[in-house]
């Protein structure tokens, strides 16, 4: 009874926690969300206004627009006009001159004026001085246009000009050919200072429409709009009737930062209300655009939301509870069961699948529900359990199986090659060997064979796989290459022997690299054949010497492949030695090889030494240069010297 208390209490404090840090979390959502949506909806807002803004302003540039096009299509149809008239009626330069002139005296009383030029020379120069001071936009001046763009004024050119005060005497000029053959030029200019009046006319000309923009505005938005003049910070339209004296209370420029427009930014007036404001620059007009709402007025709302959602949440928390304490009872019972039978299977044999059946036999109950859900999966746990112990006993007892076999295969293998007391010495010849298989068996061989009294036959060799089938391919290599050589084989009639018995049963492609030499100890000439094999390297008094002659490519892959032999002398005192490149592709930590280079370094000073501590000496830098990074193949070597 006092169990069942205490779930009850547990279980109904955890409902209540639960239930109600949901409800605070929802109810904080929702104020949050809330807030975003209004201030979401002041952004828009604001982009609305200025793109309707916007509209108005273009439509005011698209009426001075018209008017430019205008005034460039009356100076086009009365250039053609005089160009018609001198091109029929003038004689010579002095009716031309006369003509122009008079028509001049016209133009100059409707702000027109006129130039005439002949080969680049002012024949009739404008009565008003400053157009030839005028630059326009690009920095042209009349002149340079003219003179630069002479071959282009057959279809007409266009030029506007701006006195260096850009008050008045501001000029549309619009030039022409007329007689090409005599190089005249006539150019119309019209005074358009009334224009640029026009055109920079200012704000006051789009302010009825924004009044009636403003004045919906007013009606149907949820805060305040305002136009505000840059330069001067005055207010030009808002909204509200009590805008200017609220906007003075607040710190504007922290609004109008450039990195604070068209964002919403929290601002305090100097009584300490806050509002939530957001501006946009206007640049076309120089105007900022902003809307602003006291905080209260976002709050507000969204705090009533959250009372709601509380007084929600408790309601249901409170049958939470309810329904905690009705269920409390079978539930206290059930676990108690689950308990129970949980403390039995712990205790008993997990490896005798009876006594785990009798532990859980009363657990696999009926019922739809979680508890009857979790006797039956604790069931299903212990038998699983079992079963999976069982498994795992074979498991390990077959791999102790293997293990033992490939223990087994690892010594076959050593007693197929010989050991370093085994290898044959003489008061003429002494060698050595070292193999380190990167698993349990390896796929490289080694021999040093005695064939008579004087001959000796040195072999190693490394096959293309690892493991067991590679140790199952050595084998057989090792095994013909002894008996052709004891058989009096040369070694090129070996390596063809090796090549195709290898290649007449070979699915898998296996080959093997190999080296092959007859040494006389006496005399000390050898004959070898080398099979793709690393090149040896022989430590003679004047240096290293690599014996890089290959005799032909792997054995093993491909039948009736040829090889041939290369001879040589092995001078008293000098040392011979042979690897595979597990020596010469051992990598560290950072990828790198050990490589040819490193072999030849330990080599440089070891002329005359014994062949053990030649051997020890490459072994140790193998070591040292890999470091702790993993073995990824077998290392052999194999050391010979003459003494």
């Amino acid at each position: 009874m006092k169990f069942r208390n205490k779930m009850l209490c547990v279980f109904a404090a955890i409902t209540v926690l639960a239930t109600g840090g949901i409800t605070v979390h929802a109810a904080l959502e929702q104020r949050l969300q809330h807030i975003q949506n209004e201030l979401a909806g002041q952004m828009q807002t604001i982009r609305l206004l200025n793109n309707s803004i916007l509209g108005q302003y273009f439509a005011y540039i698209n009426q001075q627009i018209i008017s430019v096009l205008s005034t460039r299509a009356e100076l086009r149809e009365q250039t053609q006009i005089l160009t018609h008239y001198v091109e029929n009626y003038a004689t010579n330069d002095a009716d031309l001159i006369a003509f122009l002139q008079g028509q001049q005296d016209s133009f100059n009383q409707v702000g027109k004026d006129l130039m005439l030029l002949k080969d680049n020379e002012i024949l009739i120069a404008p009565k008003s001085s400053s157009v030839l001071q005028g630059r326009s936009m690009g920095g042209k001046t009349l002149l340079s246009s003219v003179r630069a763009d002479y071959n282009q004024l057959v279809d007409g050119y266009y030029l506007m000009l701006f006195s260096p005060e850009r008050k008045k005497d501001n000029f549309l000029s619009f030039s022409h050919v007329i007689g090409a053959n005599d190089n005249y030029v006539i150019c119309v200019l019209q005074n358009i200072d009334n224009l640029i009046a026009y055109y920079s006319a200012d704000s006051q000309s789009i302010l009825p429409q924004l009044n009636e923009t403003f004045e919906e505005l007013q009606n149907n938005l949820s805060g305040t709009a305002a136009i505000i003049n840059a330069q001067d910070g005055n207010l030009i339209l808002a909204t509200a009737d009590d805008a200017k004296q609220t906007l003075a209370k607040l710190d504007l420029k922290a609004l109008f930062k450039p990195e604070a427009l068209n964002k919403n930014v929290e601002l305090t007036s100097q009584s300490g209300e806050k509002f939530f404001a957001c501006a946009s620059y206007f640049k076309p007009l120089d105007w900022y655009i902003l809307i602003y709402r006291d905080e209260q007025s976002v709050i507000a709302p969204a705090l009533t939301q959250a009372k709601t959602s509380l007084l929600i949440g408790l309601a249901v928390l409170a049958l939470a509870v309810l329904l905690a304490f009705l269920m409390s009872g079978r539930l206290t019972s059930s676990l108690n069961l689950i308990a129970q039978k949980a403390d039995e299977i712990a205790r008993v044999n997990l490896s005798d699948p009876k006594a785990i059946a009798a532990a859980t036999s009363s657990l696999a109950g009926k019922g739809n529900d979680e508890v009857a859900s979790v006797g039956r999966a604790l069931a299903l746990m212990g038998r699983s359990i079992s079963d999976n112990l069982q498994k795992l006993i074979a498991a390990n007892q077959q791999k102790d199986r293997m293990q033992g076999e490939l223990k087994a295969a690892s010594a076959i293998q050593e007693g197929m090659l010989p050991q370093s007391s085994e290898l044959p010495q003489s008061s003429f010849f002494s060698c050595d060997a070292f193999l380190l298989p990167a698993k349990e068996v390896g796929g490289d061989l080694y021999d040093v064979q005695r064939l008579n009294d004087e001959e000796l036959a040195i072999i190693i060799g490394d096959v293309s796989d690892k493991g067991v089938p590679a140790a199952l391919f050595m084998s057989t290599t090792l095994s013909l290459a002894r008996c052709a050589l004891g058989l009096g084989f040369s070694p090129q009639k070996t390596m063809e022997l090796i090549n195709n018995r290898l290649s007449e049963r070979n699915p898998n492609m296996m080959f093997v690299t190999m080296y092959i030499m007859v040494l006389n100890e006496k005399t000390g000439q050898y004959k070898a054949c080398n099979a793709g094999h690393c090149y040896p390297i022989i430590i003679g008094r004047d240096g290293l010497q690599e014996l890089d002659t290959i005799s032909g490519p792997a054995v093993g892959p491909l039948s009736g492949m040829e090889y041939a032999e290369y001879a040589g002398v092995l001078n008293i005192n000098e040392t011979l030695l042979l690897y595979t490149d597990g020596v010469s592709e051992a990598q560290n930590d950072k990828r790198e090889f050990f490589g040819t280079e490193r072999i030849l370094q330990v080599l440089e000073k070891r002329y005359g030494r014994p062949c053990e501590e030649t051997l020890q000496a490459v072994v140790d830098a193998v070591a040292s240069f890999r470091g702790d990074y993993q073995q990824t193949d077998d290392i052999t070597l194999v050391c010979c010297q003459r003494r």
